[in-house]
């Protein structure tokens, strides 16, 4: 389908925004994330995969290399520029330095997720070789007994900052994130200090999901208070600096009646550590098994009606005066509650408090890529 061209434009943000909006009107599947295990040498106390055991359960299921280089070949030639590997910790397999060096080999800007226990000489060097777009490592606490708490292993926080050091040394960019929990939150600034004294970016996000599995809510076990938990995250200027540039493109309404107004399936995929493609990491109750099928194919067929479900009549979200705010969306609402088109209360009142905080009106735009 042609696509009217726009009007030029000498604002970058501007540009994008058109980029952005006529890649998913043709649905390009330019940003994806593939998950290439489930299994992890730690045991953190909130992570949505469930248990260590539960996850090293799934191994025997995992995707072949040989099916993990096909996979990467097939996504880059339909398009795919911004690629997530991620885990469990996707360092846990011993061919993630040929996984991650294929997918560079074929141009597409790398980001891995992992918890800087696992970087092997081996990783380093293909880092060195083929540099990623950032190595974001996950750090919960600014002293060992804390860090060393959520994780359940004694020792973990020492090795991450000595990893971080390393990948420092050899110019590989790194940064560290970290869930805000009950279990942290008194050291979040701490945390702040640490990462601008290792003269790295440092994001917070207090987002905790029940696990994948509907019955499992053990994680929220450790969510902190809403509103106290978004006080914390706007302490930081520079986090409430990018609120404000995200919400003030995001509009008032959403622009039809799509129950997911998000680039999931339009634009963003996710890859399970099976094989199977889904629009968005947590969405794997809409999968569709690519060891039989090749990727473009259901790209193009299956996909886009996966997603394309309108917003049942009174969903709130649509109408709701502070989503320029909100974090979350139908595939979290069903983890939260049950149900796609019923958010949470925890959610709702996290965005409430962020808008209050923040100041913000009601403005026209939208911005995706600026979200935080």
């Amino acid at each position: 389908m042609e696509v009217e061209e726009a009007a030029p434009t000498t604002d970058p943000i501007e540009w994008l925004a058109r980029f952005r909006a006529r890649l998913g009107h043709e649905r390009v599947p330019v940003a994806g994330t593939m998950e290439l295990t489930r299994r992890c040498n730690l045991d953190c106390s909130h992570c949505y995969l469930g248990s260590r055991e539960e996850r090293g359960a799934s191994r025997s299921d995992e995707m072949s290399t040989e099916l993990a280089l096909d996979l990467v070949e097939q996504i880059a030639e339909a398009g795919c520029l911004s690629l997530l590997l991620t885990g469990g910790d996707p360092m846990i397999r011993p061919d993630f330095a040929e996984i991650y060096g294929r997918a560079r080999r074929l141009g597409m800007l790398v980001t891995v997720f992992c918890n800087g226990t696992l970087i092997s000489d081996r990783v380093v060097e293909e880092f060195r070789q083929l540099p990623p777009q950032m190595v974001e490592i996950s750090i919960y606490g600014s002293r060992a007994a804390t860090h060393d708490r959520v994780t359940r292993m004694p020792g973990s926080l020492t090795t991450l900052l000595a990893a971080v050091e390393r990948l420092k040394s050899a110019d590989i960019r790194v940064g560290l994130k970290t869930v805000l929990m009950t279990l942290n939150q008194s050291e979040l600034d701490a945390m702040r200090r640490m990462a601008r004294e290792l003269e790295v970016p440092f994001r917070m996000d207090a987002a905790i999901m029940p696990c994948l599995h509907p019955s499992d809510r053990r994680p929220i076990d450790y969510r902190m208070d809403a509103i106290r938990a978004v006080e914390l995250e706007l302490d930081d200027p520079e986090t409430r600096e990018t609120w404000q540039r995200y919400a003030a493109r995001v509009p008032a309404s959403p622009a039809d009646d799509r129950l997911y107004q998000c680039g999931a399936g339009r634009t963003n995929f996710a890859i399970s550590p099976e094989g199977m493609l889904s629009p968005c990491l947590v969405m794997p109750h809409v999968a569709h098994d690519l060891r039989d099928r090749r990727f473009a194919d259901i790209w193009a067929e299956e996909m886009v009606s996966s997603i394309g479900q309108a917003a049942t009549n009174g969903y709130p979200c649509h109408d709701c005066s502070v989503r320029a705010a909100c974090t979350a969306c139908p595939a979290t609402h069903r983890l939260e509650t049950g149900r796609e088109d019923l958010p949470g209360s925890h959610a709702c009142a996290a965005a409430n408090r962020r808008w209050q905080l923040l100041g913000l009106d009601a403005v026209e735009g939208t911005m995706e890529a600026d979200k935080p």
